[in-house]
Protein backbone atom coordinates (compact mmCIF):
# COMPACT_ATOMS: atom_id res chain seq x y z
CA UNK A 1 0.00 0.00 0.00
CA UNK A 2 2.81 2.38 0.92
CA UNK A 3 4.52 1.78 -2.47
CA UNK A 4 1.29 2.59 -4.31
CA UNK A 5 0.91 5.89 -2.45
CA UNK A 6 4.50 6.85 -3.21
CA UNK A 7 4.04 5.92 -6.89
CA UNK A 8 0.87 8.04 -7.14
CA UNK A 9 2.63 10.99 -5.49
CA UNK A 10 5.59 10.74 -7.86
CA UNK A 11 3.42 10.43 -10.98
CA UNK A 12 1.21 13.32 -9.83
CA UNK A 13 4.22 15.52 -9.13
CA UNK A 14 5.71 14.75 -12.54
CA UNK A 15 2.39 15.65 -14.18
CA UNK A 16 2.24 19.00 -12.38
CA UNK A 17 5.86 19.82 -13.11
CA UNK A 18 5.59 19.00 -16.80
CA UNK A 19 2.58 21.27 -17.13
CA UNK A 20 4.78 24.24 -16.18
CA UNK A 21 7.01 24.29 -19.21
CA UNK A 22 10.32 26.09 -18.92
CA UNK A 23 12.18 28.10 -21.54
CA UNK A 24 14.07 25.05 -22.78
CA UNK A 25 10.78 23.53 -23.94
CA UNK A 26 9.59 26.46 -26.08
CA UNK A 27 8.68 25.11 -29.50
CA UNK A 28 8.22 27.04 -32.71
CA UNK A 29 5.17 26.19 -34.75
CA UNK A 30 6.12 23.83 -37.60
CA UNK A 31 2.97 24.57 -39.58
CA UNK A 32 1.78 28.02 -38.50
CA UNK A 33 -1.94 28.58 -38.79
CA UNK A 34 -4.16 31.57 -38.19
CA UNK A 35 -6.81 32.01 -35.52
CA UNK A 36 -9.27 32.93 -38.26
CA UNK A 37 -9.50 29.20 -39.08
CA UNK A 38 -11.54 28.67 -35.91
CA UNK A 39 -14.74 30.05 -34.36
CA UNK A 40 -14.39 31.57 -30.91
CA UNK A 41 -17.16 33.27 -28.94
CA UNK A 42 -17.20 35.72 -26.05
CA UNK A 43 -19.56 35.36 -23.08
CA UNK A 44 -22.26 37.34 -24.92
CA UNK A 45 -22.17 34.78 -27.79
CA UNK A 46 -20.48 37.25 -30.14
CA UNK A 47 -18.21 35.72 -32.74
CA UNK A 48 -14.61 36.84 -32.20
CA UNK A 49 -12.92 38.68 -35.07
CA UNK A 50 -9.20 37.78 -35.12
CA UNK A 51 -8.49 40.98 -37.06
CA UNK A 52 -8.64 42.71 -33.65
CA UNK A 53 -5.22 41.22 -32.97
CA UNK A 54 -3.50 42.23 -36.22
CA UNK A 55 -0.44 44.38 -35.65
CA UNK A 56 0.12 43.01 -32.15
CA UNK A 57 1.96 40.01 -30.80
CA UNK A 58 -0.58 37.88 -28.95
CA UNK A 59 0.09 35.64 -25.95
CA UNK A 60 -2.63 33.03 -25.50
CA UNK A 61 -3.48 30.79 -22.58
CA UNK A 62 -5.45 27.70 -23.64
CA UNK A 63 -7.20 26.20 -20.64
CA UNK A 64 -9.99 23.93 -19.44
CA UNK A 65 -12.67 24.48 -16.82
CA UNK A 66 -11.74 21.35 -14.85
CA UNK A 67 -7.99 22.06 -14.85
CA UNK A 68 -6.69 22.88 -11.36
CA UNK A 69 -3.27 23.90 -12.74
CA UNK A 70 -5.06 26.39 -15.01
CA UNK A 71 -6.87 27.89 -12.03
CA UNK A 72 -3.57 28.23 -10.14
CA UNK A 73 -1.88 29.78 -13.20
CA UNK A 74 -4.64 32.30 -13.98
CA UNK A 75 -3.52 34.92 -11.39
CA UNK A 76 -0.10 35.06 -13.10
CA UNK A 77 -1.81 35.31 -16.50
CA UNK A 78 -4.02 38.11 -15.14
CA UNK A 79 -0.95 39.95 -13.82
CA UNK A 80 0.75 39.69 -17.21
CA UNK A 81 -2.42 40.93 -18.89
CA UNK A 82 -2.53 43.96 -16.61
CA UNK A 83 1.19 44.60 -17.18
CA UNK A 84 0.69 44.59 -20.96
CA UNK A 85 -2.65 46.39 -20.91
CA UNK A 86 -1.36 49.74 -22.21
CA UNK A 87 0.97 48.32 -24.83
CA UNK A 88 -0.38 48.60 -28.37
CA UNK A 89 1.90 45.94 -29.77
CA UNK A 90 1.18 43.06 -27.34
CA UNK A 91 -2.15 41.53 -26.32
CA UNK A 92 -3.27 38.57 -24.22
CA UNK A 93 -6.08 36.18 -25.00
CA UNK A 94 -7.73 33.43 -22.97
CA UNK A 95 -9.21 30.47 -24.87
CA UNK A 96 -11.21 27.75 -23.17
CA UNK A 97 -11.65 24.49 -25.06
CA UNK A 98 -14.13 22.99 -22.63
CA UNK A 99 -17.46 21.44 -23.52
CA UNK A 100 -19.79 23.24 -21.11
CA UNK A 101 -20.64 26.84 -22.04
CA UNK A 102 -22.36 27.71 -18.73
CA UNK A 103 -19.59 26.19 -16.63
CA UNK A 104 -17.03 28.18 -18.66
CA UNK A 105 -18.88 31.42 -17.93
CA UNK A 106 -19.08 30.60 -14.19
CA UNK A 107 -15.41 29.58 -13.98
CA UNK A 108 -14.30 32.63 -15.96
CA UNK A 109 -16.12 34.90 -13.54
CA UNK A 110 -14.66 33.09 -10.53
CA UNK A 111 -11.13 33.35 -11.97
CA UNK A 112 -11.70 37.03 -12.80
CA UNK A 113 -10.02 36.68 -16.19
CA UNK A 114 -8.58 40.01 -17.34
CA UNK A 115 -7.66 39.08 -20.90
CA UNK A 116 -10.16 38.88 -23.74
CA UNK A 117 -11.82 35.61 -22.81
CA UNK A 118 -13.08 33.28 -25.52
CA UNK A 119 -14.78 29.93 -25.83
CA UNK A 120 -13.87 27.62 -28.69
CA UNK A 121 -16.75 26.38 -30.81
CA UNK A 122 -17.22 22.65 -30.16
CA UNK A 123 -17.00 21.86 -33.90
CA UNK A 124 -13.46 23.24 -34.04
CA UNK A 125 -12.13 21.82 -30.77
CA UNK A 126 -10.35 18.73 -32.13
CA UNK A 127 -8.96 20.57 -35.16
CA UNK A 128 -7.63 23.32 -32.88
CA UNK A 129 -6.03 20.82 -30.50
CA UNK A 130 -4.34 19.12 -33.44
CA UNK A 131 -2.98 22.40 -34.75
CA UNK A 132 -1.54 23.44 -31.40
CA UNK A 133 -0.20 19.93 -30.74
CA UNK A 134 -2.22 19.85 -27.54
CA UNK A 135 -0.71 17.80 -24.72
CA UNK A 136 -2.01 19.26 -21.46
CA UNK A 137 -3.64 22.31 -19.95
CA UNK A 138 -2.63 25.02 -19.63
CA UNK A 139 -0.90 25.55 -22.95
CA UNK A 140 0.60 28.87 -23.99
CA UNK A 141 0.79 30.06 -27.58
CA UNK A 142 2.31 33.10 -29.28
CA UNK A 143 1.02 34.66 -32.50
CA UNK A 144 2.82 37.43 -34.37
CA UNK A 145 1.32 40.73 -35.50
CA UNK A 146 0.26 39.17 -38.81
CA UNK A 147 -1.87 36.57 -37.01
CA UNK A 148 0.47 33.62 -37.65
CA UNK A 149 1.22 31.15 -34.88
CA UNK A 150 4.87 31.37 -33.82
CA UNK A 151 5.14 29.24 -30.66
CA UNK A 152 3.04 26.28 -29.58
CA UNK A 153 4.69 25.67 -26.23
CA UNK A 154 5.51 29.17 -25.05
CA UNK A 155 6.73 29.91 -21.55
CA UNK A 156 4.18 30.35 -18.76
CA UNK A 157 3.20 33.91 -17.76
CA UNK A 158 5.86 34.21 -15.05
CA UNK A 159 8.64 33.48 -17.57
CA UNK A 160 7.46 35.06 -20.81
CA UNK A 161 8.40 38.65 -19.96
CA UNK A 162 9.36 41.08 -22.68
CA UNK A 163 10.25 38.35 -25.19
CA UNK A 164 6.80 38.85 -26.72
CA UNK A 165 7.94 42.17 -28.18
CA UNK A 166 9.97 40.40 -30.87
CA UNK A 167 6.77 39.03 -32.45
CA UNK A 168 4.91 42.32 -32.99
Amino acid sequence: MKNKVIFVLIVGTIGILTSFRGSDNVKAADKPHELSEFKFYDSDSNLFNPDELKGSATYIMVWGVHCSVCARTMPDFNNLTLELENKDNVKTLSICTGDDWELWKQKSKKLNIRAKNLYLDAKDRMKFRKHIEYKAYPQFLVYNGKGKQMEIYANPPTKVGKSLMMYK
